[in-house]
């Protein structure tokens, strides 16, 4: 059972919440932004996925043999994941394709 001194409305957590990041805040992540390697990066990321590979354990053998390391890769991947949801929305009406469900 829930305390009954820690439920609060939507409308009391906003009163209490910081809606926004504080100014020294949003200075320090601008200056730590991933953004500005990403875009370095980003010739050398595509060309590792260009490479012909077999298998997975091939692939890792590619990141290891070059100079980008695991994390960044890794970071690469998560903003070609994170390209779905709401955005996708957008770009499926450029397309014209029928998904078939059987």
């Amino acid at each position: 059972m829930l305390n009954q001194n820690y439920q609060r409305t939507v409308e009391e957590l906003r009163k209490l919440a910081s809606m926004f990041w504080p100014s020294e805040l949003s200075r320090q992540e601008a200056e730590l932004s991933i953004i500005p390697k990403l875009i370095e990066t980003q010739d050398q990321f595509i060309a590792i996925l260009s490479v012909d590979v077999s298998s997975l354990e091939g692939l890792f053998q590619i990141i290891n043999s070059s100079n980008m390391s695991a994390n960044l890769f890794l970071k690469h991947l998560l903003v070609l994941a994170d390209f779905g949801g709401e955005m996708l929305q957008l770009l499926n009406s450029q397309f014209n394709f029928t998904i078939k469900v059987t």
